[in-house]
């Protein structure tokens, strides 16, 4: 009875085995940016707006570029 309840929990789950570069790049930037921020408050830099606008841009645009990159493969 379990074997049966256990397959019909996971029978509509699929493992990917495909690696998804731009979640990968998206979370290392997104990861970057928050210790950028968690320095900003510990006070251990300054970032003053126009930084932090940079920073939020440029963030964007790996995201961005990477995203095009890998549709341009598929």
């Amino acid at each position: 009875m379990r074997q049966r309840a256990a397959r019909a929990i996971g029978a509509g789950l699929t493992v990917r085995s495909v690696r998804d570069p731009v979640s990968l790049v998206a979370g290392i930037a997104v990861t970057a940016l928050g210790a950028l921020l968690l320095l900003d408050q510990t006070e251990a830099i300054e970032l003053t707006f126009g930084w932090l606008g940079a920073a939020l841009a440029a963030v964007l645009g790996v995201i961005l570029v990477i995203s095009g990159l890998a549709q341009g493969e598929s």
